[in-house]
């Protein structure tokens, strides 16, 4: 059995154009990353199976304690109603 691990950043966040360094403090996805998202699921969902022959979908979504990445994880997530699992330790370092 092989295990194939996406890593995924989240999509961008609420004032990101005023191009603020955000480390660990909790700002929400902007609708454009929520957009972002979206495409990043549509693309998961159709190419996953492709990818590993049909046999294989994804098993766990895992994210930090953050907003914007738990929004980004259960967009993600929805295709294949699972629930992301949550992880302090995965936070961005200061």
């Amino acid at each position: 059995m092989v295990t194939t691990l996406y890593l995924i950043r989240h999509g961008e966040t609420e004032g990101n154009n005023i191009k603020r360094y955000k480390g660990s403090i909790d700002v929400p996805l902007s609708e454009r990353g929520m957009k972002q998202m979206e495409k990043v699921a549509r693309y998961l969902s159709q190419n996953i199976k492709l990818l590993e022959n049909h046999l294989s979908r994804l098993g766990a979504i895992y994210c930090s304690d953050l907003s914007r990445a738990i929004k980004s994880a259960e967009i993600i997530a929805e295709p294949y109603s699972l629930n992301p699992v949550i992880i302090a330790e995965l936070r961005e370092r200061n």
